[in-house]
């Protein structure tokens, strides 16, 4: 059981690591999303860098990998814990790639796709309660990292079960962490927040 759940681990991070934001800009447009912006490798940086095309496919393809990791751990682990450990996996991959130097994206659409199978309210009400909170402190890394730390509590008052408890807890750390290297970040005119 410990190896087969150390296999989903490293898949997971391995598969997070693919960095969808960089490939998708290079191959579309021909550019680098980490060369300008806040140089992440995400979904929000890609449309700055790169365009609504290239933007759109790298949310598909950074949901996509979230949701594949926690399938396939759901499908073929040996434990009900293997989903949680997949699923924080790839997003700590996405947060910090290998190939990289472990300087990627910020997680969002990859840990939507994590736990969207077995906690579908999380990634609607996270958002919401990033909206609300966005509204009052015009700061989007503040907005997510504290929409992020409540995320675990949601989970707990929506009744998801304990396995499914880690994943939420695992994910939301991982993201809460990656924004706190944003708290300074002061965000010029016109930029998306």
């Amino acid at each position: 059981m410990g190896l087969n759940l150390l296999a989903f681990t490293l898949l997971g991070y391995l598969l997070g690591s693919i960095p969808m934001g960089v490939l998708v800009s290079r191959l579309l447009v021909g550019v680098d999303p980490r060369q300008g912006g806040s140089g992440h490798t995400g979904t929000l940086n890609t449309l700055r860098q790169a365009g609504k095309g290239a933007a759109a496919l790298t949310l598909l393809l950074d949901l996509g990998k979230g949701l594949l990791a926690t399938w396939l751990a759901a499908r073929y682990g040996w434990t009900a814990f293997a989903p949680a450990a997949a699923g924080t996996a790839v997003i700590v991959g996405h947060c910090w790639p290998v190939w990289l130097r472990f300087k990627g994206g910020m997680g969002l659409a990859t840990g939507a796709g994590a736990v969207v199978l077995f906690a579908p309210l999380i990634p609607p009400l996270g958002i919401a309660v990033w909206w609300v909170i966005l509204r009052v402190n015009h700061h989007s890394a503040r907005a997510m990292a504290t929409s992020m730390a409540l995320m675990p509590l949601a989970a707990v008052l929506l009744g998801y079960p304990l396995p499914t408890l880690v994943l939420v807890l695992g994910g939301s750390l991982a993201i809460f962490l990656r924004h706190l290297g944003d708290f300074r970040r002061r965000y010029p005119a016109g930029w998306t927040r």
